[in-house]
């Protein structure tokens, strides 16, 4: 994975960051540009997502899951939650925040918000989306719990 930066637009961004990587076979070129929020508790992953006006889905018990292995039909298999690892807190997925279409999701203790969320490229419309999420996010500063974020 390789971290782009190189055009203004890309380096006026403070959070969000635009990467690159091979994918695919044959290897083909994958661009997204993401913003990454740490988290080490529920409670750090429901105040990221408070801040972002996601609606978490949460569960008191684990809810059934596919089996390990086993394929199933693409709609087979969306009837099953997609858990963040570790947590009963469902992965918003597709979703919008601020008015904008994204794609979130958490791993390895980030939440990572995607502002390319269904292109191979990362394109000036995108920069611009991650240019007004970070833009509102900044608005949300005084807002109790937005001081306690950990960008990454």
């Amino acid at each position: 994975m390789f971290i782009l930066e190189g055009s203004k637009l890309i380096s006026s961004l403070k959070h969000f960051r635009k990467i690159r990587e091979n994918s695919g076979f044959p290897p083909m070129l994958y661009e997204s540009l993401d913003m990454a929020m740490a988290y080490t508790s529920k409670e750090d992953i429901l105040k990221i997502f408070e801040a972002l006006g996601v609606r978490a889905k949460t569960y008191s018990s684990t809810p059934p899951q596919p089996d390990p292995g086993k394929s199933y039909e693409f709609t087979e298999r969306n009837k099953f939650a997609n858990l963040i690892p570790g947590y009963l807190i469902e992965q918003p997925g597709h979703c919008e925040i601020f008015g904008i279409k994204v794609y979130i999701y958490g791993e390895n203790g980030a939440i990572i918000v995607c502002a390319s969320p269904s292109a191979d490229d990362v394109s000036e419309e995108h920069i611009k989306n991650a240019q007004t999420i970070e833009s509102c996010l900044e608005s949300l500063k005084f807002r109790s719990g937005y001081a306690e974020l950990k960008f990454l």
